[in-house]
């Protein structure tokens, strides 16, 4: 198997370490800041909350408070053994993104990304391929790229001078057309992964 066909699978622990520093969190103390999570994060009714306050940032990615919210909430997701989600190369890269739009924006595509598919599964957790070893399930996966297509329009429409990312905009004409979810599918069989 080709490295283009293996699987970005990255520990989503590691993943929310390094994102502190990405969303300038803790920058003036050396130490990470701790976004509070308030009391949902400690209460059964806790996922329920943690899905809406997703869905409120998804809504207004470029709010106030966005950038701490995003941290606060991949903190969380990094925290929570029952949310474990698969990145795969859907979005292209890292290195893409941040060329066309920095180092934040683009992190911010991908941080959505995870975001999304962590709503999913807080919302649908009777579904057995929810489960933390089975979150690359086409649903799941397509609805992280929903969210991080989201966060890519609202950027465009607010910085409408910005270079379009071809592949953003390959899977939003998938998306209009009703055939992301065959494309996931596509693409989690060409890197090995059950969908």
């Amino acid at each position: 198997m080709t490295s283009k066909h293996r699987s970005v699978q990255l520990s989503i622990a590691l993943f929310g370490a390094l994102l502190v520093s990405a969303c300038g969190a803790g920058a003036t103390s050396g130490a990470p800041a701790r976004a509070n999570l308030g009391p949902a994060a400690a209460q059964p009714a806790g996922a329920s909350g943690m899905s809406a306050r997703i869905r409120a940032l998804e809504a207004q990615p470029f709010g106030e408070l966005a950038n701490t919210e995003r941290t606060a909430l991949m903190l969380w997701v990094s925290e929570t053994p029952t949310i474990g989600v698969n990145m795969v190369p859907l979005l292209g890269t890292f290195e893409d993104l941040h060329a066309l739009y920095g180092e934040d924006a683009g992190d911010a595509v991908y941080f959505h990304y995870v975001l999304g598919m962590a709503r999913f599964i807080l919302e649908h957790p009777d579904r057995p391929q929810n489960s933390p070893v089975t979150s690359s399930s086409i649903e799941v996966q397509a609805a992280g790229v929903r969210s991080a297509l989201g966060f890519y329009q609202r950027m465009r429409v607010s910085a409408p001078q910005l270079a379009r990312h071809a592949l953003c905009e390959q899977l939003l004409t998938l998306s209009s057309r009703g055939a992301l979810e065959r494309h996931v599918g596509e693409e989690l069989h060409a890197y090995g992964i059950g969908g």
